[in-house]
């Protein structure tokens, strides 16, 4: 298998990873479902789930939601990446962590899509399912996937025994 990135058409091949580690496999889902984010952390319907082949290898976790908010008094939109109850990955905190709409009118909202990655070591060969959730600060109005935008998420095994 081969993954292609962008219009110059770089690539990679399975068996193909640089510093002695090799691709074995992807699982891919996309969402469009909306979720309102709550004022505690919760759910944005963005879930996976991977057997490793082996405990040895690593998860490559690749998340990208369409966000959205709403400004009324400055909306904040943490996220964070969970591989079953634990959590790997977050850019939770204040308005320099997550995400932050400060427009100067309560008329102007954003959408942002970002990429988040991280690398993981489950250490097990049985299922793991990763997933992201949100919490909202601040302001009224936050939610993933608005008016069913699509969103990706990708778990990428890496052998590197």
């Amino acid at each position: 298998m081969t993954i292609h990135f962008g219009a110059d058409n770089t690539s990679l091949a399975s068996g193909d990873i640089g510093g002695g580690g090799k691709f074995v496999r992807i699982v891919e889902g996309t969402y469009n479902t909306q979720y309102s984010i709550p004022g505690s952390w919760g759910a944005t319907g963005y879930s996976l789930s991977i057997a490793p082949a082996d405990a040895a290898n690593k998860i490559l976790v690749v998340f990208s939601p369409p966000i959205y908010s709403y400004r009324n008094g400055g909306t904040g939109l943490n996220l964070r990446i969970k591989r079953g109850s634990t959590e790997i990955w977050s850019a939770a905190g204040t308005t320099t962590h997550g995400y932050y709409n400060d427009a100067s009118s309560s008329s102007n909202a954003f959408y942002k899509r970002p990429v988040i990655f991280t690398m993981d070591h489950p250490n097990t060969t049985s299922s793991t399912t990763y997933s992201l959730e949100a919490q909202q600060y601040g302001g009224s109005t936050a939610r993933t996937s608005k008016n069913g935008y699509l969103g990706e998420m990708f778990l990428i095994e890496l052998d590197y025994t």
